[in-house]
């Protein structure tokens, strides 16, 4: 989650709190000193590296601290007059389409008390098996088929160990009490 005191993006005239000092409301401030590291740097919408720009605060991936955070947000009023806009990104996986996709959720806060909101997402698939990769196929086919013997062979040492726990011999052996063969 980003929190930016940044307003170009949106168009709307907005004096920057660069600082936790400049942050009005107490419990917004204990937010961002909690969640954001007390650390104005670079936000969702900067242009590079160097731009400072908002508060960047990571999400837990851990869900009762992620939900914790968010209840935050509302419970410590930081969407108050000072916050221009709220941007929520991240990043997700689908392996099925073999494809990462960054999602920003973006929330603008005008004057008047309108609240704007987008989403942005932007895909990049992983072309796994693009041009000609004849080796790395014929690799992977050696693997498989590696994996599958070692996983018979597996099988096989079980069902073994199976049969000698519970006392039967294995088929082709010499019992050595009648000394024949079953």
């Amino acid at each position: 989650a980003i929190i930016e005191s940044e307003s170009r993006q949106f168009g709307r005239d907005f004096v920057e709190a660069t600082e936790l000092k400049e942050i009005n409301n107490t419990n917004a401030r204990d937010f961002l000193r909690t969640y954001c590291a007390g650390e104005y740097r670079g936000a969702y919408s900067a242009t590079s590296l160097e731009e400072k720009n908002g508060w960047a605060c990571m999400v837990s991936r851990e869900y009762e601290k992620a939900v914790q955070m968010f209840g935050d947000i509302e419970m410590k009023e930081v969407i108050n007059h000072q916050l221009a806009s709220l941007v929520i990104d991240f990043v997700i996986y689908n392996a099925y389409a073999e494809a990462f996709t960054y999602v920003a959720l973006w929330f603008a806060f005008q004057p008047s008390g309108e609240v704007q909101q987008g989403v942005l997402t932007y895909t990049v698939r992983l072309d796994l098996y693009s041009g000609a990769q004849v080796g790395r196929l014929l690799l992977e086919i050696l693997t498989i088929l590696a994996s599958c013997f070692y996983l018979g062979q597996s099988f096989r040492n079980m069902y073994r160990d199976v049969r000698s726990f519970i006392g039967e011999p294995e088929p082709g052996t010499v019992d050595t009490v009648d000394g024949e063969k079953d």
